[in-house]
């Protein structure tokens, strides 16, 4: 009959309209994934640039006397080839995660524990800015690391512009990997908390890590 191939017609034309949507999301969402991974790789080709310089490599090595006299040009290397807009800090830690010496920002940020970290907040004193560390390895004896804190804006910036790509009605977030929205394109107040509830054990190792500043148990 008439109106049951209208349904059918219908039904037929609907799931072909989901099936393409579904693809232009999938497009989307591996579209924004490649240019944060770039935008990461950029990061950590500073941080791994830095480790590098014959300067910060001999500062490694140096009695305690020598790197006061050297102190002041290794902290311009730091500004200078760590420094733009993005960068929050770059700093050298000893191989005990001892910072040494640091641009920008004056007080101490904790280097990662891998050589990513996940999205953070500064200090309440800085400002409790959002950001993500990048650190790579000064292979001197004894070692150390630069670490190059980065400000987490534009994982914003990122999920805005797919936002704006992918069309009307649509939204994109990021997420790490306990599933803690990271950035989120139009609901800021879901910045920071957790999609699905996470194990107590994991919460409290962030809330001693202070993540999320004093909010950290309130937002997790």
């Amino acid at each position: 009959p008439l109106g049951v191939s209208g349904l059918v017609l219908f039904l037929t034309s609907r799931r072909v309209i989901e099936r393409d949507a579904e693809q232009l999301l999938d497009a989307r969402a591996e579209q924004l994934a490649l240019e944060l991974d770039g935008l990461h790789r950029g990061h950590q080709r500073v941080a791994a640039g830095l480790a590098e310089l014959a300067a910060v490599r001999r500062f490694l090595t140096l009695g305690e006397r020598d790197r006061d006299v050297e102190a002041p040009a290794v902290r311009l290397l730091l500004e200078q080839m760590g420094g733009g807009a993005a960068v929050f800090q770059a700093a050298l830690f000893d191989a005990g995660g001892v910072p040494l010496l640091s641009s920008g920002y004056g007080g101490e940020l904790r280097p990662p524990r891998s050589s990513t970290s996940g999205v953070f907040l500064a200090p309440a004193q800085a400002g409790a800015v959002p950001l993500i560390a990048y650190s790579a390895p000064v292979r001197v004896q004894p070692a150390g690391a630069i670490v190059v804190f980065v400000r987490a804006a534009f994982l914003k910036d990122a999920v805005s512009a797919a936002d704006r790509r992918t069309g009307e009605g649509s939204f994109a977030v990021v997420m790490d990997e306990h599933g803690i929205r990271m950035a989120h394109s139009f609901l800021p107040e879901l910045m920071y908390r957790p999609s699905d509830p996470l194990d107590p054990a994991t919460v409290e190792q962030m809330v001693d890590e202070r993540r999320f500043g004093e909010k950290t148990r309130e937002l997790l």
